[in-house]
């Protein structure tokens, strides 16, 4: 799972779900999820745009079972690495 087995480096953090969907980890609607997710967080940690309440509660609520579906796969990658 590392660029010496041919993995292209993600280019920027919401790329690396699609480098990984790209790879079998993870399927490409939680691939796309995971990116909206990482899109609403460099928002909140840059401060790019004006902090929607209502935005980050309905992530938090529909976001929960994505991020829970994503350790799994990687706990899943890193048992068969292993």
């Amino acid at each position: 799972m590392t660029a010496s087995e041919g993995w292209r480096a993600p280019r920027n953090f919401g790329d690396a779900f699609t480098v990984l969907s790209e790879h079998g980890v993870v399927d490409d609607g939680l691939a796309g999820r995971l990116r909206g997710l990482a899109g609403l967080r460099n928002r909140l940690v840059h401060v790019y745009d004006a902090i929607d309440d209502a935005r980050v509660h309905a992530a938090m609520s529909t976001g929960l079972p994505d991020l829970e579906a994503f350790a799994a796969a990687i706990a899943g990658l890193a048992s068969a690495d292993g």
